[in-house]
């Protein structure tokens, strides 16, 4: 299926996108079921000419519901799992039961915050160079400069980064990325991530989505800038002058190499 095939209403289709039906099978009459679109995993290509072609996977309603709040990348990692297939299931069974439910992601930090619902945002951890690759589109930096705004530098009520809580920070979704080595991987009563691989002992890992958060100037002494996991999504922890260029960087739209503690971040734009 090409990305510029227009559908039905005219309009183009394009990667994240969801189409519910109503299929009439042979042995289960009607099932209510939905087309999730993504870009198309190197696995799935095979042979053909257009490369740049988008992926179908029949799922079912509660599939669909994880993909639409949560991104592809949180509903299909964790499908391909289960199923054992990398990086996304490779294959439709109109059949089969709900492999991921909302349920299964009670209590996440996903479930707490405001979350934007960004695409095309690919981010890469290494842990040899414990450096945060993060290359960002120009349809999603638009919606996260907006949120950015929230949280200018030297104004905020504590350590000058305008985060007042945990709960206050910057989320966004992260795409599928075909050149993944491995996929953090969580679900409610975990309590940490698991690593969904394609290879033995990867070298960086991707996750789902990315939260950043400020630490206050009470908060300097005990708690460390840094770069972790956390769930299935990469968490940065950012004093005050840290988050002040990590904020230029991308209000102006600038490629930036940011160090937040031990690690560094990346910055560049697709």
């Amino acid at each position: 299926m090409n990305s510029h095939i227009q559908s039905s209403a005219g309009r183009p289709l394009g990667a994240g996108q969801v189409f519910p039906c109503r299929l009439n099978t042979p042995d289960l009459g009607f099932l209510d079921r939905a087309i999730l679109l993504i870009h198309a995993p190197a696995e799935c290509k095979g042979q053909l000419e257009n490369k740049d072609v988008l992926y179908g996977l029949v799922a079912t309603m509660e599939e669909m519901a994880v993909f639409s709040k949560y991104g592809a990348a949180r509903c299909l990692t964790n499908m391909g799992n289960d199923l054992e297939t990398w990086p996304v299931p490779l294959w439709s069974d109109w059949s089969r039961p709900s492999l991921v439910s909302l349920q299964d992601f009670e209590g996440s930090l996903t479930e707490r915050v405001s979350v934007l619902a960004t695409k095309n945002i690919v981010a890469t951890l290494d842990s040899i160079s414990r450096r945060l690759m993060l290359v960002i589109s120009a349809s999603a930096l638009e919606l996260i400069q907006q949120d950015l705004r929230r949280f200018p530098p030297a104004s905020g009520p504590v350590g000058g980064n305008g985060f007042s809580s945990d709960l206050t920070r910057v989320t966004f979704l992260l795409d599928i990325d075909a050149g993944a080595q491995a996929y953090l991987t969580w679900r409610s009563g975990q309590k940490d991530p698991a690593i969904f691989n394609a290879r033995p002992n990867p070298t960086s890992f991707h996750g789902c989505w990315i939260t950043m958060s400020g630490i206050g100037a009470n908060e300097v002494a005990t708690i460390q800038e840094g770069i972790a996991a956390r769930e299935d999504g990469i968490e940065l922890k950012m004093r005050a002058t840290t988050w002040e260029r990590f904020y230029q960087a991308l209000i102006s739209k600038t490629p930036a190499v940011v160090p937040v503690g031990a690690e560094t971040v990346q910055l560049s734009y697709a």
